[in-house]
């Protein structure tokens, strides 16, 4: 850490707005609506602009710049003389920056729905669910050089010396560039009274966008926009659903059979969606993590496994002076189906004194649970399942309440 007097220190620019960029209006308005179409069937709908808390990220980041920082890179040198032979020096590892005309991201949301009381103690809705967000943080590389630049060298051009700022490697920019959009019929039904309660949601859904977080790589530095395609936040159909089953009490049963066998609780929790979407990358010098090149063919197995589960021959890496044909999120992972169960029993030993045995069972048919494979061409695990969720637990308990 350089002393505060330090010449490079002093040479910093001083005067940049608190936070490191400027903070605009941020005019927040609500609106909703609510009419009763009739005794049983309401209509609703609301919009709201919202504004996102500014992260110290961008800030934070800055920590490391240059000359509070620094460190050095040398190629073709060797251990008896690091420099010696140098061919490129960037005196500077990665420099984090801030656009000065960054924005504050925001979103716009809004739904339209229709809630219904039904017969048998139930209730539905149906709602449509949009959001809109907007300048989106990333944080592209700067300090890349165009296509026309890398076209004139070779796969083995050292990427330092091809750079548009010499004498630095990366160099990444805080921009508000980046857009996403969600879309959603969200069915909603459930019960709330009698001996089986139970809640029902079922999501149909659509989440595009040019990236997923800022951190997001394997984006076009040149033009985002290429990028825009289902998120790897992207789910198409998720399904949760909620159970409670209060058990006979037997009664009018003798105490033999009340006690052990009535009052049972039985309770559970299932969910079921569709598998994320993903993008498959390659890298090819100098310009690595970079999209592939789609050739042709169904992207995904007709019956797809642990061995291959989307269609491998299908991609190739892009050559090293372009970017790849295929588009964002073209191939989608494994689906997902979770069921836990709980079965509980309160016995009574007086009015303030009780015991409850309970028994939860944590993926309870032991439904084998995919992770995503890995979608990068140059792991060796590429397009096929390395690991899988947790098998199923079970957990026993009793529990004594005076």
């Amino acid at each position: 850490m350089p002393n505060a007097k330090d010449p490079n220190v002093l040479a910093v620019p001083a005067g940049a707005p608190r936070g490191m960029y400027p903070s605009q209006s941020t005019w927040s308005p609500r609106v909703g609506l609510a009419f009763a179409l009739d005794p049983k069937t309401v209509v609703r709908s609301g919009f709201g602009l919202y504004y996102d808390r500014i992260q110290g990220n961008p800030t934070f980041y800055t920590l490391n710049n240059p000359p509070y920082v620094g460190s050095a890179q040398f190629t073709n040198g060797n251990l008896a003389s690091i420099t010696a032979g140098a061919s490129v020096i960037s005196p500077w590892g990665t420099v984090q920056t801030i656009d000065p005309n960054l924005k504050i991201p925001y979103s716009q949301q809004f739904s339209f729905g229709i809630q219904r009381e039904l017969p048998l103690s139930l209730f539905g809705d149906a709602t449509y669910v949009g959001s809109l967000a907007r300048h989106l943080l990333d944080e592209p590389d700067i300090n890349l050089p165009t296509w026309d630049v890398v076209s004139k060298g070779t796969s083995s051009t050292n990427l330092n010396s091809i750079r548009p700022y010499q004498g630095y490697s990366t160099i990444q920019m805080f921009q508000s560039r980046v857009t996403a959009n969600y879309h959603a019929l969200q069915l909603h039904l459930t019960r709330r009274a009698g001996n089986v309660r139970f809640t029902a949601g079922y999501t149909f859904s659509k989440n595009l966008g040019e990236a997923s977080s800022d951190t997001a790589n394997n984006r076009n530095p040149y033009n985002v926009k290429l990028m825009y395609g289902p998120l790897d936040i992207d789910v198409t159909h998720a399904f949760v659903g909620t159970l409670i089953y209060n058990l006979p009490k037997m009664s009018h049963s003798s105490r033999f059979v009340r006690v052990p066998l009535g009052g049972w609780q039985v309770s559970g929790v299932a969910h079921v969606q569709s598998g994320f979407a993903n993008s498959v990358t390659g890298s090819s010098s100098p310009i690595s993590s970079r999209l592939a090149d789609y050739v042709g063919g169904d992207t995904m197995l007709p019956d797809p496994g642990p061995n291959g589960w989307w269609n491998r021959a299908a991609f190739a890496t892009a050559p090293y002076n372009r970017w790849g044909t295929a588009g964002a999120g073209t191939v989608r992972g494994p689906g997902m189906q979770i069921y836990n169960m709980s079965l509980t029993k309160f016995f009574y030993v007086t009015e303030r004194i009780n015991i409850r045995l309970r028994a939860d069972f944590v993926n309870a048919f032991n439904h084998t649970n995919f992770n995503d494979p890995s979608a990068n061409q140059t792991s060796s695990s590429y397009g096929t399942i390395t690991g899988a969720y947790p098998s199923r637990a079970i957990n026993l308990g009793v529990k004594l309440a005076f």
